[in-house]
């Protein structure tokens, strides 16, 4: 079903006749009501996984619609997509505690794409102050992941461990291989903090099994 409405967003993206704005209304308008459809059927039967993939869905859409958004129409800045990025995961975040882990498994892919991609950007660019901002960023998000999920599920505490050190091989990568070496010295610390953060995560999973 996600693959579906991603590729209707692309459909929508990829439509010739329309104007760009148009197409920019069409994407999130799709994206906004399938998430809202989704979510409004669950407030009245929280078990339905029909209605809980509905909910998904849109926000994987909604997602998506702000990588077109940056990436295609050049609309929006790579700060404000971050921005925008950090809004939607903790929403996520929320729907994981209230409703399915499945929003947190959503949560945690996004966060991984995010990180992905601004590495990626990073290192493309002479500005080494672009990878500290992604480290501060992706502190700062999963700090709000892991505490959101405190004492609860050991799937939960699993799955956000196994993100986050998924998510630190590219830091790590992009602090080992950017050049600007004294300016890279506050992301190597931050990064060693989110190794810390890990092993913290592996004590409170073990903890409370």
């Amino acid at each position: 079903v996600l693959v579906f409405v991603s590729l209707l967003v692309f459909a929508i993206w990829a439509v010739p006749k329309f104007g760009d704005t148009t197409k920019m209304i069409l994407m999130y308008a799709v994206s906004i009501i399938i998430a809202a459809t989704g979510l409004l059927l669950l407030i009245k039967d929280k078990n339905n996984k029909w209605f809980l993939s509905l909910a998904a869905c849109g926000m994987g859409a909604l997602y998506i619609s702000f990588l077109v958004t940056r990436m295609h129409f050049g609309v929006i800045s790579d700060l404000t997509l971050y921005i925008l990025f950090f809004i939607w995961g903790i929403a996520v975040c929320l729907l994981s505690r209230l409703r399915s882990v499945l929003f947190l498994v959503i949560g945690q892919i996004g966060m991984f794409v995010s990180t992905v991609l601004g590495v990626f950007y990073a290192l493309q660019s002479s500005d080494g102050e672009i990878l500290i901002g992604i480290v501060i960023y992706f502190v700062i998000a999963e700090a709000i992941f892991l505490a959101s999920h405190y004492q609860k599920e050991f799937s939960k505490n699993a799955i956000n461990l196994v993100s986050l050190l998924c998510s630190i091989i590219p830091l790590v990568i992009g602090c080992v291989i950017k050049p600007e070496i004294n300016e890279m010295l506050g992301v190597c610390s931050a990064v060693i903090m989110l190794f810390v953060l890990a092993v913290l995560m592996i004590l409170f999973t073990v903890a409370f099994k």
